[in-house]
């Protein structure tokens, strides 16, 4: 199993905006290749403004990146 597929629907992620505020949102959907990034994506329903966003498997999964992780995992 790829390290991508921990990532699925229905996972918590949360993202530290510009203010140093916690946005939590849900992974809605897997890409495999996104036609900005060209490479893996998730789409991410964030609370804040009801609005969805793509975001980069690597940079969800890389525990270097401290703006945006993983809170819990889906079953």
């Amino acid at each position: 199993m790829g390290e991508h597929e921990t990532l699925k629907n229905g996972t918590l992620v949360v993202y530290t905006n510009i203010d140093d505020e916690d946005v939590f949102g849900v992974i809605m959907e897997f890409v495999e290749k996104h036609e900005k990034y060209l490479s893996p994506a998730i789409k991410v329903h964030w609370f804040d403004d009801d609005q969805p966003t793509y975001e980069t498997v690597t940079a969800i999964l890389d525990p270097e990146e401290d703006y945006i992780r993983v809170v819990s995992y889906a079953v």
